[in-house]
């Protein structure tokens, strides 16, 4: 709250008074929370970038789990309020996470030929 006193929001849209509202009623262990998930979600996706720059192949497994992380909260909203498009968004971040998941298992699958045939 400190913070946002020194902004000038005199000449600011409505979004902005509506954000700074939601902020206010949130209460300090609410932002808190929301905070520590938005900084877990930033380290993971940093690892994962870095290790992906870096061509590791654990980094692969890092991008299935971000993205499968989000299914049972796609799930979670079909359940509670059924429509196509969260159907279909679900549907396709699932096959997205099987597909992202049959790429990752490829290079180990193409190892293990190799040390067989090396056998």
């Amino acid at each position: 709250m400190h913070w946002l006193g020194h902004l000038s929001l005199t000449n600011s849209s409505g979004l902005r008074w509506q954000l700074v509202d939601a902020l206010t009623k949130l209460g300090p262990s609410r932002f808190v929370a929301i905070g520590l998930v938005a900084l877990g979600y930033a380290t993971l996706f940093a690892t994962e970038g870095i290790g992906l720059w870096l061509r590791k192949h654990w980094a692969e497994w890092f991008t299935v789990i971000a993205t499968g992380s989000l299914i049972p909260i796609e799930l979670y909203e079909t359940v509670q309020r059924f429509g196509w498009i969260n159907l279909g968004v679900l549907l396709g971040n699932i096959g997205i996470v099987i597909y992202l998941a049959r790429i990752a298992i490829q290079p180990h699958q193409r190892k293990s030929r190799a040390r067989t045939h090396t056998s």
